[in-house]
C-alpha cells in the first residue's frame, strides 16, 4: 500500500514539473505567487538534471529526463506495492 500511495506522489510531482514547463511559455503567468512556488518545487531537481544534460542552447531537456526516471520509479513503486 504505501508503495501504491508513494507512486501517487511521484506521479504527482511529474504533473507539477509539468505544470512548470507549460508556463514557461506563458512568462506573464511566472509572476503568480502559485507559478512561482510550483518553481521552488522544481528547480532543485531540474537543476541537477541540467548539469547532467549538456545544454543544448534554447531548449532545455532537463524536465524530460526528470520525468522519465520519475516515471521508472513510479513503475518500480508500483510493483513493490502488489
Amino acid at each position: 500500500m504505501l508503495g501504491y500511495i508513494l507512486s501517487r506522489v511521484v506521479d504527482l510531482y511529474s504533473l507539477i514539473i509539468l505544470f512548470w514547463v507549460i508556463t514557461s511559455w506563458f512568462p506573464r503567468l511566472r509572476r503568480r505567487e502559485i507559478v512561482r512556488t510550483v518553481g521552488r518545487a522544481c528547480e532543485p531537481v531540474l537543476g541537477v538534471a541540467r548539469r547532467i544534460i549538456p545544454n543544448t542552447g534554447r531548449l532545455d531537456f532537463s524536465p524530460v529526463l526528470v520525468i522519465v526516471l520519475l516515471q521508472v520509479l513510479a513503475s518500480a513503486l508500483r510493483r513493490l506495492a502488489f
